[in-house]
């Protein structure tokens, strides 16, 4: 202790609490001493006092460098569910990290199950080279840039895999899985309200199904509408933003039977659509038209 350089070979700290402004310190400060120097530091029943995220009481273990700075960080929480790995590089922090459910901060209400991810932080923002994750029943991955310098700002792209259709659209759609790929942006002066207002674009395709609720193929036969469509796949492209949807160049197939269209729905979740029908049977070949309104919860079908 009295010596002119003070070397510890170890360190432990229970129940510490560490607020974002310590949390920026101890990832970007720079050693106030090179007086000091440090094996391994133990941390114990440690707390986050984010805004943002709850994140759950874990134990540490830092290592550093001959300069005093820390080098690696190896992060467990106490129930073991989630993982983090923090690696010094210079004025950035590289990670990665492994937890059974991550519930996303700034607004949103999605949780992803068995998430996983990668990237860097430093002082501006954040970036994910990869993430992936259980959602909806189905498999989503992606990438993201998390920007806090003037306002908050999150972009990246997102693909999806074997999401049920019924959770999606309930009412609608049956015994069919989603998949998809899109871009997404989203803007706001205040952290909390970052997923107020999303914009995602993209495609989907949904393969093998059931479209609940009318009959094409009895309709374009004079028999009625009512009853349901299967069909052997559906695909279409789609934006939405500012809480409404619009699925443009619309197309579904079962056979002999096509239907293409367009279909919008608001941010009241008001539907309106139209989608021209085709049927080719061996001698004829039939066309009729199917107008979509009512509400997302509520579809009605209309033969025109």
């Amino acid at each position: 202790l009295f010596s002119e350089k003070k070397d510890f070979k170890s360190i432990e700290l229970d129940s510490p609490s560490v607020t974002e402004e310590g949390l920026r310190w101890i990832l970007f400060g720079k050693p106030v001493t090179r007086n000091v120097g440090l094996g391994q530091v133990s941390v114990t029943n440690a707390r986050l006092e984010l805004k943002h995220a709850s994140v759950p009481v874990f134990a540490a273990q830092l290592k550093f460098d001959e300069e005093g700075a820390w080098s690696s960080i190896a992060i467990e929480s106490n129930d073991r569910t989630t993982k983090l790995n923090l690696a010094s590089k210079g004025e950035s922090v590289q990670f990665d990290i492994d937890a059974r459910s991550f519930k996303i901060p700034f607004g949103s209400k999605l949780t992803l199950e068995d998430w996983t991810a990668k990237g860097t932080v430093d002082r501006n923002g954040l970036s994910l080279s990869e993430f992936k994750g259980f959602i909806v029943g189905g498999f989503l991955s992606g990438n993201a840039r998390l920007d806090w310098r003037a306002n908050w700002s999150l972009t990246g792209k997102l693909l999806a895999k074997q999401v049920d259709a019924e959770l999606l659209a309930t009412g609608v759609l049956s015994n069919a899985r989603i998949a998809g790929a899109a871009t997404y942006s989203m803007q706001s002066s205040e952290s909390a309200k970052l997923f107020a207002s999303p914009r995602l674009e993209g495609n989907l395709v949904v393969e093998r199904g059931t479209l609940l609720g009318v009959d094409i193929g009895r309709m374009l036969q004079g028999r009625g509408i009512r009853g349901d469509t299967r069909f052997v796949d559906l695909t279409a492209g789609f934006v939405h933003e500012r809480g409404a949807t619009q699925l443009r160049q619309l197309h579904l197939s079962e056979g002999a039977m096509s239907a293409t269209g367009t279909v919008d729905i608001d941010a009241e979740m008001n539907v309106s659509g139209r989608l021209a029908v085709d049927l080719k049977l061996d001698s004829d070949r039939r066309r009729g038209t199917l107008a979509i309104s009512g509400t997302s919860k509520n579809v009605k079908w209309n033969k025109q």
